[in-house]
């Protein structure tokens, strides 16, 4: 089933590729700090593309740098940029 889901969620990125054509995938979120995820991903990706009829290049998968922190950090970077405007 996770074999499964990794290649649906890799089809995704295909048509995402399709359109905005990124050299890279960053996944974030809780999901990216387990290696098991991020492995299933490019096993998916390196599947789907042996399988597609033609050469096609596609985006490297990657784990963002501040995994579920991300969110943290802005709301953190946000709140010094509003206090620091009013002094």
């Amino acid at each position: 089933m996770f074999e499964n889901y990794c290649y649906e969620v890799i089809q995704e990125f295909h048509n995402l590729q399709c359109i905005l054509d990124p050299q890279r995938i960053c996944i974030g979120g809780g999901a990216s700090e387990n290696p098991i995820f991020i492995n299933g991903l490019k096993q998916a990706s390196q599947k789907f593309y042996d399988a597609f009829p033609i050469a096609f290049p596609h985006a490297e998968i990657m784990k963002c740098r501040y995994c579920n922190d991300a969110n943290l950090l802005g709301a953190y970077y946000h709140y010094l940029e509003k206090t620091t405007m009013k002094g």
